[in-house]
């Protein structure tokens, strides 16, 4: 009953994660990029950030040449932020940078908190927590909306990955060990897996794991849950991705201590879903039973 159970939620499992990575980002996608709006998460200068280390503020740069109506003002539009702790989110007011810019700019303060505040003015966070900004762009009549967004870490790691079109879905199991030092890992740590990319003449690891649209932060958090994460391959002719054949390369982030960790994984052999195991394939899975980090 209990691989019943769970052979249930991992088909869930990676329906929902097929459906992140394809079609309803692509559409989210198209339609941003017809009213050419595109929202960053940024730093104070407006350079796109991936995770926010004990900063104090976040920015969010909103991109809308179609939303600068007026060419003699400076405009204000209304954005959303969100936090794990704080899922409902705080309101930031985004101001034109300059008169017929389309270009808006914004800042919120961070406040690491046990609960969260609704309108405090600041967004409650806890360490390792995923930072969603989000403009609403229209709703239809069935009441569909349409957003352009941005996503980030609050004390995450700076890994980054890119949706190349391929991929071979990882199945995290519910009951997967995760240690650290051979020491238990406490849920909340962030768990991404890795590729050979060569660099002149040198070989480095670089990050092939996430969900989600385009480039974004990359790996997932482990929250003791089952889960997935899309592995992306490389394009034909382009290193920026696995290779066909190529070995998963583990590694885990603790926000506890702000640590990256080589991780060796075990794999899952038994489950008829289950395809394959350390190698990656286009529209593979495998599914990962243990990780170890040194």
């Amino acid at each position: 009953m209990k691989n019943s159970v769970f052979t249930q939620k991992m088909v869930f499992a990676i329906g929902i994660l097929f459906i992140l990575v394809a079609p309803v980002m692509a559409q989210q996608d198209v339609a941003a990029a017809k009213q050419d709006i595109n929202m960053y998460l940024t730093n104070n200068q407006g350079e796109k950030v991936f995770s926010y280390n004990n900063k104090e503020s976040l920015f969010v740069k909103l991109v809308a040449v179609s939303l600068n109506v007026d060419p003699t003002a400076k405009e204000i539009i209304a954005a959303t932020v969100t936090s794990d702790m704080e899922p409902e989110g705080e309101p930031i007011m985004l101001q034109e940078t300059d008169k017929n810019s389309g270009i808006f700019m914004g800042e919120l303060k961070f406040k690491k908190s046990p609960m969260p505040f609704k309108n405090s003015k600041f967004l409650e966070v806890a360490d390792g927590d995923k930072i969603t900004a989000t403009y609403l762009i229209s709703k239809d009549v069935q009441g569909v909306e349409d957003r352009a967004y941005d996503n980030a870490y609050y004390n995450g790691p700076n890994w980054v990955f890119q949706n190349t079109g391929e991929s071979h879905i990882i199945l995290l199991h519910p009951d997967m060990k995760i240690t650290i030092a051979g020491k238990p890992a406490e849920p909340g740590i962030f768990i991404s897996v890795f590729y050979d990319k060569k660099v002149g003449d040198k070989t480095v690891l670089e990050n092939a794991g996430g969900t989600g649209r385009g480039i974004a932060p990359g790996g997932v958090r482990w929250i003791g849950k089952v889960n997935t994460i899309a592995a992306w391959g490389a394009q034909d002719g382009k290193n920026n991705g696995l290779a066909e054949g190529e070995k998963f390369k583990w590694k885990i982030w603790n926000p506890k201590d702000g640590k990256e960790y080589d991780a060796t994984a075990t794999y899952m052999t038994e489950d008829p879903h289950i395809t394959h195991t350390d190698g990656y394939t286009n529209n593979g899975i495998s599914g990962v039973l243990k990780l170890e980090a040194k």
